[in-house]
Protein backbone atom coordinates (compact mmCIF):
# COMPACT_ATOMS: atom_id res chain seq x y z
CA UNK A 1 0.00 0.00 0.00
CA UNK A 2 1.34 3.34 -1.32
CA UNK A 3 1.36 6.44 0.49
CA UNK A 4 -1.04 9.42 -0.66
CA UNK A 5 1.99 12.04 0.51
CA UNK A 6 5.57 12.23 0.03
CA UNK A 7 7.56 14.64 1.74
CA UNK A 8 11.20 15.46 0.67
CA UNK A 9 13.48 17.15 2.77
CA UNK A 10 16.84 17.98 1.91
CA UNK A 11 19.42 18.45 4.47
CA UNK A 12 22.55 20.41 4.66
CA UNK A 13 23.86 22.52 7.73
CA UNK A 14 20.92 23.18 8.98
CA UNK A 15 20.81 21.55 12.91
CA UNK A 16 19.90 24.82 14.46
CA UNK A 17 16.45 24.82 12.05
CA UNK A 18 15.14 21.48 11.83
CA UNK A 19 14.06 20.22 14.76
CA UNK A 20 11.17 22.92 13.83
CA UNK A 21 10.45 21.87 10.41
CA UNK A 22 10.28 17.74 11.43
CA UNK A 23 8.09 19.10 14.16
CA UNK A 24 5.75 20.38 11.69
CA UNK A 25 5.51 17.28 9.62
CA UNK A 26 4.85 15.49 13.10
CA UNK A 27 1.92 17.88 13.85
CA UNK A 28 0.16 16.28 11.63
CA UNK A 29 -2.88 14.16 12.67
CA UNK A 30 -2.78 12.43 8.90
CA UNK A 31 -0.85 8.96 8.90
CA UNK A 32 -0.89 8.15 4.98
CA UNK A 33 2.56 9.80 4.05
CA UNK A 34 6.06 9.23 3.99
CA UNK A 35 8.88 11.53 4.62
CA UNK A 36 12.19 11.04 2.58
CA UNK A 37 15.30 13.13 4.32
CA UNK A 38 18.15 13.83 2.17
CA UNK A 39 21.57 14.13 3.83
CA UNK A 40 23.04 16.09 1.38
CA UNK A 41 26.78 15.62 2.90
CA UNK A 42 26.09 17.93 6.33
CA UNK A 43 28.38 18.15 8.12
CA UNK A 44 27.16 18.90 11.51
CA UNK A 45 23.96 17.43 13.75
CA UNK A 46 21.29 17.78 11.51
CA UNK A 47 20.86 14.36 10.72
CA UNK A 48 21.74 13.22 14.49
CA UNK A 49 19.02 15.49 15.76
CA UNK A 50 16.36 14.48 12.61
CA UNK A 51 16.83 10.68 13.20
CA UNK A 52 15.93 11.01 17.46
CA UNK A 53 13.30 13.30 16.97
CA UNK A 54 11.72 10.49 14.37
CA UNK A 55 13.12 6.90 15.73
CA UNK A 56 9.57 6.13 16.52
CA UNK A 57 7.95 6.31 13.46
CA UNK A 58 8.60 3.70 11.12
CA UNK A 59 7.08 6.09 7.80
CA UNK A 60 10.68 8.30 8.21
CA UNK A 61 13.43 7.10 5.65
CA UNK A 62 17.09 8.49 5.62
CA UNK A 63 19.63 8.50 2.43
CA UNK A 64 22.95 10.07 2.66
CA UNK A 65 24.99 11.23 -0.37
CA UNK A 66 27.89 13.79 -1.07
CA UNK A 67 27.13 17.65 -1.40
CA UNK A 68 25.91 18.03 -4.71
CA UNK A 69 23.05 21.12 -3.90
CA UNK A 70 19.81 21.22 -3.06
CA UNK A 71 18.81 20.10 -6.53
CA UNK A 72 20.50 16.66 -6.41
CA UNK A 73 18.83 16.11 -2.86
CA UNK A 74 15.29 16.49 -4.65
CA UNK A 75 16.09 14.51 -7.45
CA UNK A 76 17.20 11.82 -4.82
CA UNK A 77 13.88 12.48 -3.05
CA UNK A 78 11.99 11.78 -6.16
CA UNK A 79 13.70 8.57 -7.59
CA UNK A 80 12.41 6.95 -3.58
CA UNK A 81 9.53 8.34 -3.42
CA UNK A 82 6.38 6.22 -3.42
CA UNK A 83 3.60 8.42 -2.62
CA UNK A 84 0.85 9.14 -5.38
CA UNK A 85 1.37 13.01 -4.95
CA UNK A 86 4.87 14.45 -3.72
CA UNK A 87 5.72 17.88 -1.44
CA UNK A 88 8.78 19.30 -0.66
CA UNK A 89 10.40 21.01 2.33
CA UNK A 90 13.39 22.99 2.80
CA UNK A 91 14.86 22.15 6.29
CA UNK A 92 14.68 25.78 7.30
CA UNK A 93 11.16 26.42 7.12
CA UNK A 94 8.00 24.60 7.90
CA UNK A 95 4.37 23.43 7.71
CA UNK A 96 1.95 25.55 9.20
CA UNK A 97 -0.61 23.86 10.77
CA UNK A 98 -2.53 20.47 10.38
CA UNK A 99 -3.41 20.15 6.61
CA UNK A 100 -2.16 17.44 5.31
CA UNK A 101 -5.44 15.84 5.52
CA UNK A 102 -7.52 18.40 4.35
CA UNK A 103 -5.03 18.36 0.93
CA UNK A 104 -5.69 15.03 0.89
CA UNK A 105 -9.26 15.23 0.41
CA UNK A 106 -8.92 17.79 -2.24
CA UNK A 107 -6.34 15.84 -4.11
CA UNK A 108 -8.86 12.69 -4.14
CA UNK A 109 -11.58 14.87 -5.01
CA UNK A 110 -9.96 16.87 -8.01
CA UNK A 111 -6.82 14.91 -8.87
CA UNK A 112 -4.79 17.63 -10.41
CA UNK A 113 -1.42 17.55 -11.81
CA UNK A 114 -0.16 20.64 -9.65
CA UNK A 115 -1.98 21.84 -7.00
CA UNK A 116 -0.35 25.91 -5.78
CA UNK A 117 -1.15 27.24 -2.55
CA UNK A 118 -0.21 30.45 -0.04
CA UNK A 119 2.29 30.32 2.47
CA UNK A 120 4.06 33.16 4.72
CA UNK A 121 7.49 34.80 4.44
CA UNK A 122 9.52 36.64 6.64
CA UNK A 123 12.21 36.37 9.68
CA UNK A 124 11.03 36.06 13.29
CA UNK A 125 8.79 39.11 12.32
CA UNK A 126 7.16 41.20 9.92
CA UNK A 127 5.59 38.58 7.85
CA UNK A 128 4.10 38.84 4.13
CA UNK A 129 2.31 36.70 2.25
CA UNK A 130 4.44 34.36 -0.15
CA UNK A 131 0.83 35.05 -3.06
CA UNK A 132 -1.03 38.18 -2.94
CA UNK A 133 -2.99 36.44 -6.15
CA UNK A 134 -6.90 36.74 -6.71
CA UNK A 135 -7.97 33.05 -8.59
CA UNK A 136 -10.46 31.02 -7.67
CA UNK A 137 -9.96 27.41 -7.31
CA UNK A 138 -11.50 26.14 -10.99
CA UNK A 139 -9.08 23.79 -12.98
CA UNK A 140 -6.97 25.49 -15.96
CA UNK A 141 -3.80 24.00 -18.16
CA UNK A 142 -0.69 24.93 -16.87
CA UNK A 143 -0.14 27.64 -19.32
CA UNK A 144 -3.44 29.11 -18.51
CA UNK A 145 -2.34 29.46 -14.98
CA UNK A 146 0.79 31.44 -16.11
CA UNK A 147 -1.99 33.66 -17.82
CA UNK A 148 -3.79 34.38 -14.86
CA UNK A 149 -0.70 34.22 -12.50
CA UNK A 150 0.62 37.35 -14.93
CA UNK A 151 -2.96 38.87 -15.42
CA UNK A 152 -2.69 39.14 -11.57
CA UNK A 153 0.86 41.01 -11.80
CA UNK A 154 2.60 37.93 -10.14
CA UNK A 155 4.81 35.32 -11.08
CA UNK A 156 6.02 32.89 -7.95
CA UNK A 157 7.98 30.13 -8.81
CA UNK A 158 9.19 28.21 -5.67
CA UNK A 159 8.48 24.80 -5.83
CA UNK A 160 7.14 23.69 -2.17
CA UNK A 161 3.94 25.92 -2.74
CA UNK A 162 2.85 22.78 -4.61
CA UNK A 163 1.71 19.61 -4.54
CA UNK A 164 2.72 17.21 -7.67
CA UNK A 165 1.31 14.35 -9.08
CA UNK A 166 4.59 11.55 -9.22
CA UNK A 167 2.94 9.99 -11.95
CA UNK A 168 2.92 13.30 -14.14
CA UNK A 169 6.48 14.12 -12.90
CA UNK A 170 7.48 10.98 -14.08
CA UNK A 171 5.77 10.63 -17.64
CA UNK A 172 7.28 13.80 -18.46
CA UNK A 173 10.40 13.23 -17.10
CA UNK A 174 10.76 16.30 -14.86
CA UNK A 175 13.59 16.93 -12.69
CA UNK A 176 15.20 19.46 -11.10
CA UNK A 177 18.64 20.73 -13.36
CA UNK A 178 21.68 19.93 -11.22
CA UNK A 179 24.58 22.50 -10.92
CA UNK A 180 22.63 25.83 -10.80
CA UNK A 181 20.43 27.88 -8.16
CA UNK A 182 17.13 29.15 -9.09
CA UNK A 183 16.49 25.69 -10.21
CA UNK A 184 12.86 25.99 -9.14
CA UNK A 185 11.77 28.66 -12.59
CA UNK A 186 13.37 25.73 -14.59
CA UNK A 187 11.15 23.08 -12.77
CA UNK A 188 7.74 24.96 -12.47
CA UNK A 189 8.23 25.91 -15.96
CA UNK A 190 8.66 22.44 -17.57
CA UNK A 191 5.53 21.51 -14.99
CA UNK A 192 3.55 23.89 -16.07
CA UNK A 193 4.41 23.02 -19.89
CA UNK A 194 2.94 19.87 -19.77
CA UNK A 195 0.05 19.89 -16.69
CA UNK A 196 -3.23 19.42 -18.23
CA UNK A 197 -4.98 20.15 -14.86
CA UNK A 198 -3.88 23.16 -12.28
CA UNK A 199 -5.76 24.17 -9.04
CA UNK A 200 -5.00 27.60 -6.88
CA UNK A 201 -6.17 27.08 -3.11
CA UNK A 202 -5.58 30.71 -1.01
CA UNK A 203 -4.57 28.31 2.01
CA UNK A 204 -1.29 29.35 3.67
CA UNK A 205 0.02 26.24 4.78
CA UNK A 206 3.93 26.76 4.50
CA UNK A 207 6.15 28.97 6.46
CA UNK A 208 9.21 30.02 4.49
CA UNK A 209 12.64 31.79 6.68
CA UNK A 210 14.29 34.60 5.29
CA UNK A 211 18.09 34.36 6.87
CA UNK A 212 20.75 35.50 5.94
CA UNK A 213 23.48 32.82 4.67
CA UNK A 214 20.93 30.48 2.73
CA UNK A 215 21.81 29.12 -0.70
CA UNK A 216 19.56 31.96 -2.40
CA UNK A 217 21.77 34.73 -0.95
CA UNK A 218 25.20 33.27 -1.99
CA UNK A 219 26.76 35.34 -4.45
CA UNK A 220 27.74 33.57 -7.55
CA UNK A 221 27.07 35.43 -10.76
CA UNK A 222 27.92 32.53 -12.88
CA UNK A 223 25.53 30.35 -11.30
CA UNK A 224 22.57 32.91 -10.75
CA UNK A 225 23.43 33.57 -14.63
CA UNK A 226 23.03 29.75 -15.46
CA UNK A 227 19.98 29.65 -13.05
CA UNK A 228 18.09 31.96 -15.29
CA UNK A 229 19.31 30.74 -18.87
CA UNK A 230 18.31 27.88 -18.69
CA UNK A 231 14.55 28.80 -17.34
CA UNK A 232 15.03 31.20 -20.66
CA UNK A 233 15.64 28.39 -22.79
CA UNK A 234 12.62 26.69 -21.32
CA UNK A 235 10.27 29.40 -21.56
CA UNK A 236 11.68 30.13 -25.54
CA UNK A 237 10.66 26.93 -26.22
CA UNK A 238 7.07 26.46 -24.12
CA UNK A 239 6.73 29.67 -26.03
CA UNK A 240 6.94 28.29 -29.54
CA UNK A 241 4.17 25.93 -28.77
CA UNK A 242 2.16 28.55 -27.23
CA UNK A 243 2.44 31.87 -29.26
CA UNK A 244 -1.35 33.21 -28.06
CA UNK A 245 0.02 33.30 -24.08
CA UNK A 246 0.52 36.73 -23.48
CA UNK A 247 1.54 35.60 -19.78
CA UNK A 248 4.45 33.22 -21.90
CA UNK A 249 5.43 36.36 -23.94
CA UNK A 250 5.63 38.03 -20.29
CA UNK A 251 8.04 35.34 -18.97
CA UNK A 252 10.47 34.85 -21.65
CA UNK A 253 11.30 38.77 -21.48
CA UNK A 254 11.46 38.47 -17.25
CA UNK A 255 14.16 35.60 -17.97
CA UNK A 256 15.85 37.17 -20.72
CA UNK A 257 15.99 40.63 -18.27
CA UNK A 258 17.02 38.59 -15.60
CA UNK A 259 19.85 36.07 -16.94
CA UNK A 260 21.39 39.59 -18.59
CA UNK A 261 21.31 41.25 -15.03
CA UNK A 262 23.86 38.31 -13.93
CA UNK A 263 25.62 38.27 -17.44
CA UNK A 264 26.84 41.74 -17.04
CA UNK A 265 28.29 40.39 -13.49
CA UNK A 266 30.43 37.92 -15.43
CA UNK A 267 34.36 37.80 -16.13
CA UNK A 268 34.71 40.80 -19.48
CA UNK A 269 35.70 37.62 -21.44
CA UNK A 270 33.22 35.17 -20.50
CA UNK A 271 30.76 38.66 -21.08
CA UNK A 272 31.50 38.62 -24.86
CA UNK A 273 31.20 34.69 -25.21
CA UNK A 274 27.92 34.49 -22.94
CA UNK A 275 26.35 37.76 -25.03
CA UNK A 276 27.03 35.53 -28.35
CA UNK A 277 25.33 33.16 -26.85
CA UNK A 278 22.36 35.16 -25.73
CA UNK A 279 21.66 36.96 -29.31
CA UNK A 280 21.35 32.88 -30.87
CA UNK A 281 18.79 32.51 -28.04
CA UNK A 282 16.98 35.81 -28.79
CA UNK A 283 17.11 35.30 -32.79
CA UNK A 284 15.12 31.70 -32.12
CA UNK A 285 12.03 33.54 -30.13
CA UNK A 286 9.05 33.32 -33.32
CA UNK A 287 8.61 37.07 -34.26
CA UNK A 288 10.55 38.49 -31.49
CA UNK A 289 10.46 41.89 -32.93
CA UNK A 290 7.22 41.99 -32.43
CA UNK A 291 7.87 41.71 -28.33
CA UNK A 292 7.57 44.98 -26.99
CA UNK A 293 10.65 44.35 -25.01
CA UNK A 294 13.04 43.22 -27.57
CA UNK A 295 14.68 46.38 -28.70
CA UNK A 296 15.72 46.82 -25.11
CA UNK A 297 17.45 43.38 -25.57
CA UNK A 298 19.26 43.89 -28.83
CA UNK A 299 20.45 47.11 -27.35
CA UNK A 300 21.98 46.20 -24.41
CA UNK A 301 23.12 42.96 -26.12
CA UNK A 302 24.81 45.23 -28.32
CA UNK A 303 26.76 47.35 -26.26
CA UNK A 304 29.58 47.11 -24.31
CA UNK A 305 29.27 49.21 -20.59
CA UNK A 306 25.85 48.39 -19.38
CA UNK A 307 25.38 48.33 -14.95
CA UNK A 308 23.76 45.11 -14.10
CA UNK A 309 20.68 46.93 -12.19
CA UNK A 310 20.10 49.30 -15.05
CA UNK A 311 20.22 46.51 -17.59
CA UNK A 312 17.57 44.53 -15.26
CA UNK A 313 15.71 48.16 -14.12
CA UNK A 314 14.72 48.28 -17.96
CA UNK A 315 12.35 45.42 -17.43
CA UNK A 316 10.26 47.13 -14.84
CA UNK A 317 9.59 49.43 -17.69
CA UNK A 318 7.49 46.95 -19.53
Amino acid sequence: HNPKLSVIVPVFRVEQYIEKAIGSILQQQYCNYEVIIIDDGSDDDSILLAESLVQKHGNFSFYKKKNRGLASARNMGLKYACGEYVLFLDSDDWFLGDFFGKLDALLTQYQPDILFFNGLKGGLTDLENMRNIQMDSQPMTGIAYIDSCIRNKEWISVVWLGVYRREFLNEYQIRFIEGIIHEDDSFILQCLHFAKQTRYFNEKWYRYRIRAFSIMKSKNAMQDYNGFLSATEISIGILKNHLDSDGMKWLVGRYLFSTIKYLFQLPYKQQVIEKNRMKSFVNTIPNYKKLPYMESIVDILGSENVQPEEAYQLWFEY
